[in-house]
C-alpha cells in the first residue's frame, strides 16, 4: 500500500508535461519493459546502461535519470502501466510523438509567444534548416509590426496563411524565416560536411563555410 500512496503523490498535472510525455512513450518501448515483476510489493527490475539492473518502486527508481531528477523516469512509468496504476500517453508513430509533445507546451511572452521547448522538437529544427532553401522570397518587410509576404503567403510570427502552419499551428519555415529577418533568430548553418573522393580512393571532408 505503500507504494501505491507513493505513485498518488505525483500530481496529476504533472504526467502532461512534455518531459514527462517523452518518459512515458519511452516507457512504452519494449527493451524498458520489467525483466521482473513482483505485483505484490510493487517493485520491477529494469535492464540497466551498464551491468548493474535498475531497481524500481513508483516512489523511486536507481536509474540515473530519476537520481538527478526525483521525477517519474521511463521505468516508473512502465511499472505504475505494468500494475495498472496509469495509462501511458501512446503514439502510432515518431510524428505522432512530436505533435503530442507539442501540444504539451504552454505559450509564454516570448515571440509570437512560443514556448522555447517547442523550437528543440526535431521536426520544428526541419523547419528552421529549411527557412534559407533555395526559391525562398522575402518581400513586403515590415519591421515595426512584424509582418512580411515570403513566398507569396502572409506571415507574422504567430501565424502564417501557408498549408502547414493551417494544418500544424505551429511555426514553419516562413515564419522562422520572418524570425531570422527580424534579427531574432540567427541564419541556421548549414553543417552538413561536403565528401570528396581523391584519386587515389581516399575520402575526406571538406568544410564549406
Amino acid at each position: 500500500m505503500d507504494n501505491i500512496a507513493k505513485w498518488s503523490q505525483w500530481p496529476a498535472d504533472l504526467h502532461q508535461q512534455p518531459d514527462q510525455i517523452k518518459r512515458q512513450f519511452s516507457a512504452a518501448e519494449p527493451k524498458n519493459q520489467p525483466l521482473e515483476l513482483d505485483d505484490k510489493t510493487l517493485t520491477g527490475i529494469f535492464a540497466g546502461s551498464g551491468k548493474k539492473p535498475y531497481t524500481t518502486t513508483l516512489g523511486k527508481c536507481t536509474c540515473n535519470d530519476f537520481v538527478k531528477r526525483k521525477l517519474p523516469c521511463k521505468h516508473m512509468y512502465s511499472l505504475a502501466h505494468q500494475l495498472g496504476y496509469t495509462e501511458l500517453h501512446a503514439a502510432a508513430n515518431d510524428y505522432d510523438k512530436s505533435m503530442t509533445i507539442l501540444a504539451s507546451y504552454p505559450s509564454t511572452n516570448g515571440w509570437g509567444n512560443w514556448h522555447p521547448g517547442i523550437h528543440k522538437d526535431w521536426t520544428q529544427k526541419e523547419r528552421y534548416k529549411r527557412t534559407f532553401e533555395a526559391g525562398m522570397t522575402v518581400k513586403s518587410l515590415l519591421v515595426n509590426e512584424q509582418t512580411a509576404v515570403i513566398n507569396g503567403y502572409n506571415v507574422n510570427l504567430k501565424e502564417c496563411t501557408c498549408p502547414d502552419f493551417n494544418e500544424r499551428k505551429y511555426p514553419c519555415k516562413h515564419i522562422y524565416r520572418l524570425a531570422v529577418e527580424l534579427g531574432i533568430l540567427e541564419k541556421p548553418l548549414d553543417e552538413a560536411p561536403r565528401y570528396q573522393v581523391s584519386s587515389e580512393g581516399t575520402m575526406f571532408v571538406i568544410k564549406i563555410k
